[in-house]
Parts: C-alpha cells; structure tokens; sequence
C-alpha cells in the first residue's frame, strides 16, 4: 500500500457500488492469505477493513493493487530455517511497535510479531481501542498485545516438548516504554496507564519476558504499525518471511 495513502472516508466522495464491486469478497481473499502465509502485508490489510461499512473506490483501487502484488509476490511465504544458532532453536522472539496518533479523536495502531526459527508464527496489526496520550502510552499498549501472545505460545511449545527456560526477549524501540516497563518508576505521564506497565513488570520480574532497545531500522515490527516506503518495506519484510530459499532467486 502507498505509504502516503489516506482510508479516510471522503464526504464529497460517493460510497462504492458494492453490487458492481464487491468488497467484502475481495478483502475476505485477502484476509484468507495474509492470515496464513504473508504477515507482511497485515498493515495494509487491516487499514482496507476497517472500511468495509462504507468502502469507496479508492479503497477498491488499494484493494486491487494489494491483490495484484499478492500475485506478482506469489513465490514469496513464511521460510523457517535450522540456520540459526542452537540455544535459538524453538524459542521465540517478539518484536513490537506502535504508531501514535496524536491527532485530536484518532487512534494508534499497534504491531507485533513473534518468530521462531527464523519466521513469524504470531502476527497482529491493528488499531488500538482507546486513545492514547503519548506514543510511550501506544507502545505499552501494543506491548500487552504482544506479551499476551508470548505467554500462550510459550505454554504451547511447553506442551508440544520444547520447555521454554528463561525469559522470552522482546525488542522495542521506545525507551520511555521501556524504562516505565522495567522499574518502579512512576512518569507524571504514565500514570494513566499504570496497570499496563505493573502487568509488564510482573512478567520481567518473574522471568517469563525482558525487554532490549532496538533501533527503528531494525525494528520488524516496524512494517506492522504504519504503511512503510519501498525501500524499508523490503527490509522488514525478509525480517518477518525469513530468508526465502536460493531456488527463488534462480527462477
């Protein structure tokens, strides 16, 4: 999706004729593919749904070129790989992000992703519920997301045979959520959000999560909170698919 593009319904706009173009069909195709094997186009995918109640053609338009690049990228799919070092053998790895929207009535959108061995098995890319007051507030909040997640697939691969000792990494790269998350420290601003930061602790101090800065450029969850630019978009998304087999780049 063009990083600058607006979903915004446009009053001077007519609402598309669903009978000549149906776009709930059209998004649910997609929904069916990003869900299973294309976590890098999540972000694009969530923005379309939430104009399903009053879609308009340019909708439509983004709707079609998500589809055409779909198809043109049909080779591209989640790739993990045993090339990793052996102590990183089935254990996951979050990374986190948050957009804040600091418009007046808009809504930060979120994005995790998890990974083992080399690819994403946990993704999520969505609008955040409640409005959030700094974008420290809008990490923490995607933070819970991704920590809740965490906590169930370490279960999982507990009961599939692969115990999980240590703390689960999660990378982020906001220092403010960080450093609220991982102390006593109570912020004039993050004493609105308190609960979520105490929940955050809780699990750093019983050892199931810790937390690691990551720079923005490296940040895979990046691609999962804003529509990025050509260049970072390719960046993230090998970081999300993992590396694709050789055979690939013959063909």
């Amino acid at each position: 999706m063009a990083s600058d593009f607006d979903p915004t319904f446009d009053e001077g706009e007519p609402i598309l004729n669903t009978d000549e173009h149906n776009f709930r069909s059209l998004i649910g195709a997609i929904l069916f593919v990003v869900t299973h094997s294309r976590p890098d186009c999540s972000t694009a995918t969530s923005i379309l749904c939430s104009c399903l109640a009053k879609p308009q053609e340019k909708h439509w338009k983004a709707g079609i070129r998500l589809i055409a690049y779909l198809y043109q990228t049909k080779m591209l799919g989640l790739s993990y790989s045993p090339k990793i070092h052996e102590d990183l053998w089935n254990k996951p790895i979050g990374y986190v992000d948050a957009a804040w929207a600091s418009e007046k009535g808009s809504k930060s959108r979120g994005g995790h992703v998890i990974k083992v061995n080399g690819a994403a098995i946990s993704y999520q890319s969505k609008l955040i519920h409640s409005i959030c007051l700094s974008s420290a507030e809008a990490e923490t909040t995607a933070a819970i997301a991704c920590l809740k997640d965490i906590i169930w697939l370490r279960t999982l691969l507990y009961e599939l045979g692969y115990p999980q000792p240590g703390s689960t990494e999660v990378l982020e790269d906001s220092r403010a959520m960080i450093g609220a998350a991982s102390n006593n420290a109570q912020t004039k601003a993050s004493r609105y959000y308190q609960l979520r930061t105490a929940f955050i602790r809780q699990l750093v101090k019983s050892g199931t999560v810790h937390l690691n800065y990551i720079n923005t450029e490296d940040q895979t969850a990046d691609t999962l909170s804003k529509n990025l630019g050509t260049e970072a978009f390719k960046k993230h998304q090998i970081g999300l698919l993992g590396p694709q087999p050789e055979t690939l780049h013959e063909n």
